[in-house]
């Protein structure tokens, strides 16, 4: 390949990556983006705490089970390694809680997996059967095997 093509291509691809996570709303979990979070808290640590009262939507029972006050302060638990378990026990949550409400929803979606086809009966009940071990782990953050 020719060396002008090389760079040009190579350009266009730094363009593209670069430009699109400009115009993206989403925040991706990167050094990058802990940095510059933390020498926000450094300049304005009240702007961060208003803020992270204001997102918390009323009666979000995950919150409520985990004994969080914000979705930024459950972010930072899990991105510095803390499983779910060990952030409810941290703030006096209820990791049971925590199970229960992933199960439900989790056995929701296989309902509605199985209603629309998706998944035969058989698949629906080898993977009901299995559920709550793999929540349970995954709570505890630990693999299940």
């Amino acid at each position: 390949m020719h060396p002008k093509r090389i760079i040009i291509s190579g350009t266009i691809a730094v363009v593209v990556t670069i430009s699109t996570g400009l115009h993206s709303e989403k925040i991706y979990a990167s050094p990058l983006v802990k940095l510059i979070s933390i020498n926000l808290d450094k300049i304005n640590p009240q702007l961060k705490k208003s803020q992270a009262q204001a997102e918390l939507p009323a009666g979000d029972p995950l919150h409520a089970a985990l004994g969080t006050s914000s979705d930024e302060e459950l972010y930072q638990a899990v991105y510095s390694g803390q499983s779910l378990a060990q952030i409810a026990s941290a703030n006096q949550g209820n990791v049971q809680q925590v199970i229960d409400l992933q199960l439900a929803e989790l056995t929701q979606q296989l309902g509605e997996r199985l209603a629309a086809g998706n998944l035969t009966q058989e698949q629906y009940e080898a993977q009901m059967a299995e559920l709550p071990a793999i929540v349970a782990s995954s709570v505890h953050g630990q693999r299940y095997s």
